[in-house]
């Protein structure tokens, strides 16, 4: 019996690729999808609905967007960009590495603790596995990475990615805590408080032989 091969994925249109009216209208529909999660979750939205929210036929939706993990994916990372910008035009707080990093995390949650919806969306495409999801989902991780790691200053720069590394995990553990209901979101400022205090000052602040 002959092998069957594996379905062809057809990768849709790059957006510098576009004209100005298809951008606009790949847009919208990126907007209308971050829309509707003001008031559904994830789970609950449909391709159709994000067209209809955005005014375009369903086949408009899928001729930018491969799936619906492909859709919010980028809707997430949409959304997570305005992270720089808030950077940029609020420079974080703080004298410290561990003061400007505790800021930059505590911003990032405050905006998923204001849009828990999207909390929800980062837990259910860390397992998509369609391909332009991966890619879209990695490339906001880095970016976001970057943003962490610009506020820690005078370090190796093996050694700031190490404790943005740690301090991203401790931040990932904490939102899903939070999401499921197992934890506060007042635990959840402190316990990134506390992890990036350890991480880059407990040692620094301790007489010299409690650490020896």
């Amino acid at each position: 019996m002959p092998k069957r091969s594996a379905p062809k994925v057809t990768a849709p249109p790059l957006p510098e690729s576009l004209s100005a009216a298809q951008r606009e209208r790949r847009e919208r529909i990126i907007e209308a999808g971050l829309a509707l999660l003001r008031t559904h979750d994830h789970t609950q939205i449909q391709m159709k609905d994000v067209a209809g929210e955005a005014g375009v036929a369903l086949g408009t939706v899928y001729r930018y967007f491969q799936s619906k993990d492909h859709l919010f994916a980028e809707v997430l990372a949409h959304w997570a960009a305005r992270l720089q910008t808030n950077v940029a035009r609020r420079p974080l707080k703080g004298t410290t590495n561990a003061e400007r990093l505790t800021d930059v995390l505590h911003r990032s949650m405050r905006a998923f603790q204001s849009w828990p919806q999207l909390a929800r969306v980062v837990m259910a495409l860390e397992s998509s596995e369609d391909p332009f999801t991966r890619e879209i989902f990695a490339r906001n991780m880095s970016r976001n990475t970057e943003v962490y790691v610009a506020a820690v200053q005078g370090l190796p720069d093996e050694v700031t990615r190490d404790v943005v590394s740690v301090a991203a995990s401790v931040f990932d553990l904490q939102l899903r805590r939070w999401v499921m209901g197992s934890q506060s979101i007042a635990d959840v400022y402190d316990r990134i408080t506390r992890a990036v205090w350890i991480v880059l000052e407990f040692s620094e602040r301790q007489p010299a032989s409690s650490v020896a």
